[in-house]
């Protein structure tokens, strides 16, 4: 087992009282509610147009928020689609929500509240979205009252709204993506390649800010550990010095904080690792490859845009 020194701990501590987080890893869920009409912001390694949502759930524990796509062109509404008038759903301009586009972001990823919907208005949207054909009038007529509408049927492919429905399925999927991956994921756990961790290899990224970004954003939202091997490597090459990553960036200082419990775990034992059995391997792509003794059954490659399979 490793011991981790001393210095380095009372180190750690101390830079985690001085150092602000980094503003995408802010955990806190910002008052973010049910009903609430928020600009959800892609992450900054996977970039994506921001759009507005509406909040059906959030989940403390995991830290993400259920949502709907919402948009601001009633004249684009289809049948799937509820129309709430701008003094229902407090804001500017009229919205649209469209039920057929659900998915899970992150809560930091949620903006500015730029409205809201009381739970009359999310009732008449759970009629509305229980499908038009299967209501009955008595229905029809309580979701109206309530100020709701939906537009009409999409009339196939030639219909002008058809291409605007597919766009803004893509653009919620590349929003949800990496907040939909960990939860599906959730029960695997990701070995860090040691080398993502030493400063002195840093230079050899296309991006060393925004390597170090993603890095500590995959361990803080998946199951992460280093091996004591690998913890006795950092440690003897003084990767685990502080200085070393304050020369970097402040972010480089940030991550290392973000480490800190990975470090820690490593080298106490404290907190068994889940027996799995899909070997998993968070490295960079321009790094060597790693030799392991043992297959890897996934690989994710930090700085691209897609995953490469192992």
């Amino acid at each position: 087992m490793t011991d981790l020194p001393t210095a380095l701990v009372s180190a750690l501590a101390e830079r985690g009282d001085e150092l602000e987080p980094l503003a995408h890893l802010d955990r806190s869920t910002r008052g973010v509610a049910r009903g609430d009409l928020r600009i959800v912001e892609a992450l900054p390694h996977r970039p994506a147009d921001r759009q507005i949502v509406l909040v059906l759930r959030t989940d403390s524990s995991r830290e993400f928020a259920d949502v709907l796509l919402v948009h601001s062109a009633p004249e684009l509404a289809t049948d799937r689609d509820a129309i709430f008038a701008a003094d229902i759903a407090s804001t500017p301009y009229d919205v649209v929500v469209q039920t057929d586009l659900r998915a899970a972001v992150w809560t930091w990823q949620l903006g500015p509240r730029i409205g809201r919907l009381n739970e009359q208005s999310l009732d008449a949207l759970n009629l509305l979205a229980q499908r038009v054909a299967a209501l009955g009038p008595s229905s029809m007529a309580a979701a109206e009252d309530a100020g709701v509408y939906c537009g009409t049927r999409l009339a196939g492919p030639l219909d002008g709204r058809w291409s605007f429905k597919k766009s803004e399925g893509e653009a919620l999927r590349r929003l949800a993506a990496d907040c939909t991956e960990a939860l599906l994921d959730s029960d695997l756990e990701w070995q860090v390649d040691p080398q993502l961790l030493r400063p002195d290899l840093m230079d050899l990224a296309d991006d060393p800010v925004l390597l170090l970004s993603e890095l500590s954003h995959w361990v803080g939202t998946r199951p992460s550990f280093l091996t004591d091997e690998d913890l006795e490597m950092l440690v003897g090459t003084g990767a685990l010095d502080v200085d070393m990553w304050v020369e970097i960036s402040d972010i480089g200082a940030d991550l290392l904080m973000t480490l800190q419990e990975l470090a820690l775990r490593a080298a106490t034992q404290v907190g068994e690792r889940t027996e799995n059995e899909q070997r998993c391997l968070v490295v960079a792509a321009h790094l060597d490859p790693p030799d392991r003794l043992q297959p890897i059954h996934r690989i994710h490659y930090l700085g691209v845009k897609e995953k490469v399979a192992a």
